[in-house]
């Protein structure tokens, strides 16, 4: 049960990257964003561990018809076949009936002892027969459709012996499998990703280790790496021009929600900066779609620290002039004060 859950997890896994991955290619298709060299979304090694032909699923169902096939006998079988894959871990000190499997989350191990009785979860024929004569016709009808599911199935052979593999329940749930994701594929899907704050189930309590723990688990670490391959921050027109108009020493002519005016302004401001890694296509380091604008990786760091140089040299204006003002007004009071007081000695002075 437990590897049919992970194999499920690898299989929507890797259909959460690549919805991610299209995500972004149609965001830069509608924003006119010409872009080259992004990353494809290769199928993981752990999936070919278990769904090619000399993979774990096959070899468990061809164990399934073999006479007096065991455990050790599968799982031996497994390591000597795929000796060389990086996603079976094999121990040293592991038992004869154990194996590991390399996951994208981590390392499980699994103990096959009842591998093959439970993946064949089967009546045996003779009940089977016996039911199909069974007075109830709900019972018979199921029945005889059981006993011709398993003679189309046995005409399936085994590649090196010639062995008939019926149903398995791994194999079964390969081809449910199969069918949701190609159901998943043709409709619109939207993803929530439960994040689980600590492990004592308190409120207002956060343990970061927890749950950097599930952002990575959950492959939103490698899924933003894929949208944020080529360009690492976006924002709108309004927002970037709001928020680094200031940094322009120049008066740059045009409109703020006008694109070419957008690329002037930020051409301008980025002049001077200098990308640690140049992209493929020698573009500069940020590109302007009709509603966003996509900033390379250090182009924005470089403009926050020229905003912040800007925003701390306006911050010691204001408080130069404020400390001034504020010491004028002090020295004006204590000024008129001391001059009422002269007058009033002054005048004392005379009248005696």
């Amino acid at each position: 049960e437990q590897l049919c859950i992970n194999y499920a997890n690898e299989k929507l896994q890797i259909k959460y990257i690549q919805d991610n991955f299209d995500a972004v290619l149609e965001e830069f298709a509608s924003e006119g964003i010409h872009v080259v060299g992004l990353p494809r979304v290769h199928q993981r090694q752990v999936l070919e561990l278990l769904e090619r032909k000399e993979g774990l699923i096959n070899i468990l169902n061809e164990e399934c018809v073999r006479p007096f096939a065991t455990a050790d006998s599968f799982v031996t079988k497994l390591k000597r076949i795929n000796r060389g894959d990086p996603c079976l871990v094999q121990e040293k000190l592991a038992l004869p009936n154990e194996f590991g499997i390399r996951h994208y989350a981590t390392v499980l191990t699994y103990d096959a002892k009842d591998f093959i009785i439970r993946n064949k979860d089967a009546i045996a024929d003779d009940l089977v027969k016996c039911a199909s004569k069974c007075s109830n016709v709900i019972v018979s009808s199921q029945s005889k459709k059981l006993i011709v599911e398993r003679k189309g199935s046995s005409k399936f052979k085994g590649q090196q012996r010639g062995w008939h593999v019926p149903t398995t329940i791994l194999g079964a749930f390969q081809k449910k499998l199969r069918t949701l994701v190609e159901t998943i594929e043709g409709t619109g899907t939207h993803y929530v990703r439960c994040i689980k704050p600590n492990n004592d189930m308190k409120p207002r309590r956060t343990n970061q280790n927890t749950t950097l723990e599930q952002v990575r688990n959950a492959g939103l670490v490698e899924a933003l790496s894929v949208s944020r391959y080529h360009f690492r921050h976006r924002l709108s027109h309004a927002d970037a021009v709001g928020r680094y108009r200031c940094l322009s020493r120049t008066d740059v002519p045009g409109d703020g929600d006008d694109g070419k005016y957008i690329a002037r302004l930020f051409g301008t401001l980025l002049s001077d900066f200098v990308m640690s890694d140049p992209p493929v296509d020698s573009s500069g380091p940020f590109a302007c779609g009709c509603s966003k604008i996509y900033f390379r990786e250090g182009s924005l760091e470089y403009l926050e620290a020229r905003r912040r140089e800007v925003f701390s040299a306006a911050t010691a204006v204001l408080r130069r002039f404020f400390w001034s003002s504020v010491s004028r007004l002090r020295f004006l009071t204590t000024r008129r004060a001391a001059i009422r007081m002269q007058a009033f000695a002054r005048g004392r002075k005379q009248i005696v």
